[in-house]
């Protein structure tokens, strides 16, 4: 791959083309009513750049979740994120005059270039209209919701069009109201068409999860009221079970709750079948301990889940303003030769973003990648995106026989002149060696810090708190705190662990976090604090795992922070047996309702070492 080659993969247009290439999907249907052809055009050759929020809207049409990126963004993009955040809030809180005036004043502020912006303004106030009007007024505002992107709703042509989780989510709001208003047939029409949308166009199973479980929900709904009560059993199941497969919580208690109610009025108990009965007391004893679990932390599931992923972004500002003082560098030193230091304060007090040549030449010196969009594979195909993706879900889910296999298919084409590439390989080498063959401590420990050294040359000789890690560093980094635990060395351990979360915290972006690294680091932390014999200290880290998947509608990692509580109040002499007992039996619970008795193993054997 020659120079040019290596440069252009850096850039959004690139990704965006590549994933339009591998799905057949056409440049035509993937702007249409988002922005212009020649808009595209240009963003696509590289000559303009635009916000996050419409470069996720080009992803999820051309079937690539936008989840899967490390973007560096902007202060204004990120700013309007908060904005969307805390109307989403209010929402979920019930607070609908105070989301109607933050709906005006975004409305009024809003970049006006695209108009998803209008879109999503149209959108939230059809879901307030739904909870606050009894005239179905919400129906009329989601169909001109819809037509900020698509004339109307007849001129959907379902085997060509491309459409974003906020339209289909749209869509679902609009069968919503059609069967509010008496027009059933027309709401199940519309949703078996939403329901089948991922089989008509290939759609990421992150995408999938962000409208299809609430499709399901409706429908389910919907037979329910017309009796037809084996088909809202077959919808709420079939939901569950794609929530369950993918670890996944968002709208499980509703479909658990419609399920067991239907079950109860479909036919008399003393005729279910043996399977039948024992599906219902599964579903029983995971929505019991689900609930109990959110009284106890405590957290509220939300009415509506975020559609967007911030989590792994980066500011520009913050990032150049952390290196700089990692560096203890001086603004005009910093910038020689790149900008003036004018123009240099503006961008790292975040009014002004570098233009595409300065940022590279800042990301150059910042030993980072210089591109804005850092997929999981640098310069890759989307096949070797999604290898990727499927190793650490691999890991994640315990499976390292398939993790080894999907690794060494990449290995054979990963372009190796990306450093963030090659400290992906490292790392899945080294964990691989570890989990398959037992790789002794001490040798993981060499052999991570190495590659850690590779891309960051100075290490360990840098202040982990100020350092702007990208994620895989930070993978890497709490692996070496976990080795370091291995051995017995929890002090080693909690220091790297705290410094790492410090890391976090002192973010701007704090109070979203990258989910994969913290999460991560939260889980060791509070198993060696508790080791350790700090054991409030680790109960109150454990909880704030658990708050942070179940606000987001995951539990990845939840079920550790579970068994942990259980750990550390048995631990204590002040516990009584019923306060820890059932974290024990919920911990079972939730491995069984995730289907991975394998991680509730491997946590016990965790825990074993005291």
């Amino acid at each position: 791959m020659g120079k040019n080659k290596k440069k252009e993969q850096y850039d959004l247009g690139a990704l965006i083309s590549s994933a339009c290439k591998s799905h057949g999907i056409s440049y035509a249907n993937l702007c249409s009513g988002i922005l212009s052809y020649s808009t595209l055009m240009r963003i696509l050759n590289n000559e303009i750049e635009v916000e996050k929020f419409v470069a996720d809207q080009l992803f999820s049409r051309a079937g690539v979740c936008p989840d899967s990126f490390e973007p560096f963004i902007g202060q204004s993009d990120w700013n309007w994120f908060c904005k969307r955040q805390e109307i989403l809030t209010s929402y979920n809180q019930k607070l609908y005059s105070k989301m109607e005036e933050q709906l005006k004043c975004y409305e009024t502020n809003c970049p006006k270039s695209y108009p998803i912006h209008l879109q999503y303004v149209k959108m939230m106030q059809a879901y307030r209209l739904k909870e606050i009007s009894t005239s179905f007024d919400f129906l009329n505002q989601a169909l001109q919701a819809l037509q900020c992107t698509i004339p109307t709703i007849h001129s959907i042509v379902w085997k060509t069009i491309c459409l974003t989780p906020q339209e289909l989510s749209i869509l679902t709001l609009i069968a919503e109201g059609y069967w509010k208003t008496g027009n059933v047939s027309d709401s199940v029409s519309l949703l078996y068409r939403i329901i089948s949308y991922p089989k008509l166009h290939p759609t990421e199973i992150e995408e999938i999860l962000k409208f299809l479980p609430y499709a399901r929900l409706i429908l389910s709904q919907i037979y329910f009221e017309t009796h037809q009560f084996a088909n809202a059993i077959s919808e709420c199941y079939k939901g569950i079970q794609l929530l369950r497969d993918n670890n996944c919580i968002r709208f499980l208690i509703p479909l658990m709750e419609q399920y067991l109610q239907t079950m109860k009025e479909y036919k008399p108990f003393t005729k279910w079948s043996h399977k039948e009965n024992k599906i219902f007391r599964e579903i029983s004893t995971y929505l019991h301990t689900l609930k109990n679990i959110m009284q106890d932390i405590p957290v509220c599931l939300p009415m509506l889940y975020s559609m967007e992923n911030y989590e792994n972004c980066h500011l520009i500002s913050e990032t150049l303003y952390r290196y700089r003082k990692y560096k203890k560098m001086t603004q005009q030193q910093f910038c020689e030769g790149i900008c003036t230091v004018r123009a240099f304060r503006e961008i790292e007090k975040g009014k002004t973003n570098p233009k595409k040549l300065c940022f590279r030449d800042f990301m150059r010196q910042c030993q980072l990648p210089e591109a804005k969009y850092i997929p999981y594979i640098q310069g890759g195909s989307l096949t070797e995106q999604t290898l990727a993706k499927q190793f650490l879900k691999n890991i994640r889910l315990y499976k390292y026989k398939e993790a080894q296999t999907t690794i060494q298919e990449l290995e054979q084409t990963i372009p190796l002149m990306y450093p963030t590439n090659q400290l992906f390989l490292n790392y899945s080498q080294i964990l691989i060696q570890e989990l398959l063959f037992h790789l002794s401590p001490e040798q993981q420990i060499q052999q991570y810090e190495k590659a850690l050294q590779d891309k960051i040359p100075e290490y360990p000789n840098i202040d982990i708190e100020i350092y702007p890690f990208m994620l895989y560093e930070i993978l890497i980094l709490n692996n070496i705190a976990y080795c370091y635990g291995n051995i017995g060395n929890h002090s080693e351990s909690i220091k790297i662990l705290t410094s790492i979360r410090n890391n976090y915290l002192n973010s701007k972006t704090s109070n979203i976090l990258s989910h994969d690294g913290y999460c991560l680091i939260l889980i060791n932390l509070a198993k060696y604090l508790g080791l350790s014999g700090m054991h409030k200290k680790a109960l109150a880290i454990n909880q704030e795992l658990i708050y942070r998947e179940f606000s987001r509608g995951f539990i990845h990692y939840s079920n550790s922070a579970i068994y942990g509580i259980y750990w550390n109040l048995h631990r204590q002499s002040d516990s009584h047996i019923y306060d820890y007992k059932r974290y024990l039996d919920s911990s079972r619970d939730i491995a069984q309702l995730m289907k991975n008795y394998t991680e509730l193993n491997f946590i016990l054997s965790q825990y074993d070492q005291s």
